[in-house]
């Protein structure tokens, strides 16, 4: 077998849905995490085993969600986390849920004033996206090359 085959070159590594890994907010939510889970570490875990890009999916009370699920975390806990880490890492947010285009600008303000006062400049926003009525960046900070490859690594 080429072991070069399996080798990437990723400035980066980045999660899918990344806050799937934290705990759930109650034991409703906590139904849906079969559902809805992506990752099986929490942000602080993935920072340690090498991601730097974050993707992380709000309601309107900030509190990080994917379908049904919710966290027991808001994007506050995480960015304040975030600020502790050694190194800066970029994270993307999206709104999860269908508000009116009058809660989304609410919402991109005020994820963009939690980014600047709780990360204390560890935490690139790349976008604020929406995901409902269709998965629409509502407004982009900057451009970032991307290269897209899925890799499965099996917990031991």
């Amino acid at each position: 077998m080429n072991e070069k085959a399996f080798t990437i070159d990723m400035d980066k590594i980045a999660t899918h849905n990344s806050a799937t890994g934290e705990k759930s907010k109650n034991f409703f939510h906590a139904l849906f995490t079969p559902f809805a889970r992506c990752q099986d570490k929490t942000i602080h875990e993935q920072y340690y085993h090498g991601v730097r890009w974050f993707d992380l999916r709000v309601d309107k009370d900030l509190v990080l969600c994917h379908g049904l699920w919710k966290s027991n975390k808001t994007l506050i806990d995480i960015l304040t986390e975030i600020s502790r880490f050694e190194e800066e890492v970029y994270i993307t947010v999206t709104i999860e849920r269908k508000y009116s285009t009058k809660v989304n600008i609410a919402l991109c303000e005020r994820i963009r004033k939690a980014v600047n006062l709780r990360s204390r400049g560890k935490a690139k926003l790349v976008y604020i996206a929406k995901k409902k009525p269709s998965w629409t960046i509502i407004e982009k900070y900057f451009d970032v090359p991307v290269v897209s490859a899925y890799i499965s690594v099996p917990t031991p």
